[in-house]
């Protein structure tokens, strides 16, 4: 009834570029609807993917770790809505979420199994890099909230900076 192609082989793991022509040329020759997988991290990745395969949709993997705005800012661009920015106010708002969910699930020390979910949240964002070691060997949720705190504190700080030096 339908077809999912993930555009990487097995021996690449995670690592490489998924091959979107091979989507492509499975599309082509199939009557079924396909969906296409493999590096779509981002909404504009999404339709760019189904540009290129002309596929019937797409799947969305790890594209979604620490991003679960990703499929809110898709359905923005498919009404032709400009997709609104994720403060880091919102990213913090949703790590803590997640992460009290995640330890009443697993309890206290499940904050250790958390810790890769802090990384994805904050990756590439600028000032995150001075703060990643921290997250990454936090072992409770009053001190991931305690670096939490830091990092927003310091967005504000250098948000003002950066707003004074325009003036």
């Amino acid at each position: 009834d339908l077809l999912t192609v993930h555009g990487r082989t097995k021996k690449q793991g995670y690592s490489g570029f998924s091959d979107w022509d091979i989507i492509r040329q499975v599309k082509e020759r199939v009557s079924i609807p396909v969906l296409a997988n493999g590096d779509i991290h981002t909404a504009e990745k999404i339709f760019e993917a189904l540009k290129v395969t002309g596929c019937d949709g797409t799947l969305i993997a790890r594209g979604a770790l620490g991003n679960p705005w990703i499929f809110k800012r898709a359905d923005q661009m498919l009404r032709g809505e400009e997709p609104e920015a994720i403060s880091m106010e919102e990213r913090i708002r949703v790590a803590r979420m997640h992460a009290r969910l995640h330890c009443e699930q697993y309890g206290e020390r499940g904050i250790v199994t958390f810790r890769k979910h802090l990384s994805w949240y904050f990756k590439g964002i600028p000032g995150a890099k001075q703060f990643r070691q921290r997250l990454h060997t936090t072992d409770s949720l009053s001190q991931l909230d305690k670096i939490l705190d830091e990092l927003a504190n310091r967005q504000e700080d250098t948000l003002t900076t950066e707003m004074q030096l325009v003036q």
